[in-house]
């Protein structure tokens, strides 16, 4: 895995998660880089490290109770195991630092419930919460106080919002800024009715998050802007303009013509590769740098010669001028790209849980070539 450039200094990024009785991983580990591509035939468990990591995510955010993020039917189905088991190491780009949190879910035939979770810093603990008891530790890492505590929500949504807590403050935004894409441009429409801080996984409120990111600078997006103009020909920008008496705005794609003449457009008029492209650079770029992008098969609706620009910037800012990012493909221009730097197979057989497998391609037949005959895990 490469490690991020000095541009990322002090940062946080995940280095590894732990998924126990989640969908198809059971006691499964995943280590990650600034870019780490996820390869792998369908259904090996690729899209359940993300949405394990975007559960974990959605803990962070109001009203979340831990039923709603782990429900029955994320249990699998051998074992009999009643608890799901989560971890997360996130370190400082600067070394020095290194958050431990961990989750313990247990499903009950009348609820799900929180059974244990923790947060440490350099092994030294930041909050604990077990047995319907909350215990919240200073900067020196002393018990401050123990207080009662419903298992029914996630400790981090509490702790991470005390202001007497930097550090669970810390770990806590950066959690919340874990951003997962499975792009399905068809719903991303034009008109959005207010601001949206969440993107969702669809990118179907695409312009209501846009209006966010730009909403008191509309710069924000410059960078995205810039490079969409090598990748699209005649992009200029994105901008929103009102629409009716009501607080709604409608966002319009600018493009100019051979004659220099603008051209605008409502976004959901453009094709969908054009929408799927556009949302791609901006979710890259908008917004703060230290986050963890999950981004599920963006390749899906773009072509060839716009795919390579993307992933050579991805590969050359990740965990630097842009966010950490993790990546699903099965585009043979990624392998192509990428295979050969930061990556991790995974396989599995029928009705048995994933697992990494270590490929070294000793042939001189390309690795992309290899994927493409099934000869590659």
């Amino acid at each position: 895995m490469t490690t991020p450039g000095n541009g990322g200094a002090g940062r946080l990024l995940l280095r590894s998660v732990r998924v126990d009785n989640y969908k198809c991983l059971s006691d499964f580990e995943l280590s990650f880089g600034a870019m780490t591509l996820l390869l792998g035939k369908n259904g090996c468990g690729k899209t359940a490290v993300f949405e394990a990591i975007n559960a974990l995510h959605r803990a962070t955010l109001p009203a979340a109770p831990i039923g709603s993020l782990f429900p029955a039917s994320t249990l699998t189905r051998w074992g009999g195991n009643n608890e799901q088991a989560f971890e997360l190491r996130v370190g400082g780009n600067g070394g020095g630092e290194e958050y431990r949190y961990r989750l313990t879910v247990e499903h009950k035939p009348e609820q799900v419930r929180l059974k244990e979770e923790s947060l440490t810093l350099n092994e030294k603990p930041v909050f604990e919460v077990s047995g319907g008891t909350m215990n919240l530790y200073d900067e020196s890492h002393n018990l401050l106080f123990p207080m009662p505590f419903d298992s029914v929500l996630p400790g981090l949504s509490v702790a991470g919002k005390n202001n007497k807590m930097p550090r669970a403050q810390k770990f806590h935004e950066w959690l919340n800024g874990v951003t997962m894409l499975s792009l399905f441009p068809g719903r991303m429409h034009s008109i959005s009715d207010d601001a949206a801080q969440y993107p969702d996984a669809d990118g179907g409120n695409f312009a209501s998050w846009y209006r966010w990111i730009v909403r008191d600078d509309e710069s924000a997006m410059a960078a995205a802007d810039k490079e969409l103009a090598r990748a699209l020909p005649g992009y200029q920008k994105l901008k929103l303009d009102k629409v009716g008496k009501k607080d709604k705005r409608e966002l319009l794609a600018v493009f100019q013509s051979e004659g220099g003449e603008e051209l605008e457009y409502a976004f959901d008029e453009l094709s969908l590769g054009q929408r799927a492209l556009i949302a791609l650079y901006c979710f890259m770029h908008g917004g703060d740098r230290n986050r963890l992008l999950l981004i599920d098969e963006p390749d899906n609706f773009v072509t060839l010669p716009e795919v390579q620009p993307l992933l050579m910037e991805l590969d050359l800012g990740a965990g630097d001028e842009l966010p950490q990012i993790a990546m699903i493909s099965h585009h043979p221009e990624a392998v192509s790209f990428i295979s050969d730097k930061e990556t991790v197979w995974m396989a599995r057989e029928p009705e048995q849980p994933a697992r990494i497998v270590e490929f070294e391609n000793d042939t001189k037949i390309h690795t992309a070539k290899l994927y493409a005959l099934g000869l590659a895990p």
